[in-house]
C-alpha cells in the first residue's frame, strides 16, 4: 500500500489492532494503533490528502523516530514515519503525520 494513497478513513476501521513491525534490524514487535484524526483546519485545492495523525502505543525498547515497515492484516505492508512522543506506563507512543 503506497503511502500517498492513504487516508484517516483507511486507518479508523483499524483504530484498536495491531501493527506488527516487519523493518530489517528492529527487533519483533507490535504497535497498537490508538487513534486516527483529520487534521483539517482550512479548505484544500483539489487533489491534495486531508492531512491526518495516528497514534500507535507499543512496548519497550523506544524506538528512534524513522520510516518503519508494519504489517497488517487488512491493509498490507505501510510504511509510516513514526516519532515518539510520550513515554507510557507499559511504553511509548509514537505520532505520525500525513500531510
Amino acid at each position: 500500500m503506497i503511502d500517498e494513497k492513504l487516508s484517516c478513513e483507511d486507518f479508523e476501521p483499524h483504530v484498536g489492532s495491531d501493527f506488527k513491525m516487519v523493518t530489517e534490524g528492529v527487533p519483533e514487535m507490535s504497535l497498537t494503533l490508538t487513534e486516527a484524526k483529520t487534521l483539517k483546519t482550512q479548505p484544500l485545492d483539489d487533489g491534495l490528502r486531508v492531512p491526518f495523525a495516528l497514534l500507535f502505543e507499543g512496548p519497550a525498547p523506544l524506538l528512534p523516530q524513522r520510516i518503519y515497515r508494519f504489517e497488517h492484516g487488512a491493509m498490507g505492508q505501510p510504511e509510516i514515519f513514526i516519532v515518539p512522543i510520550a513515554k507510557t506506563e507499559n511504553g511509548f507512543r509514537y505520532e505520525a503525520i500525513f500531510n
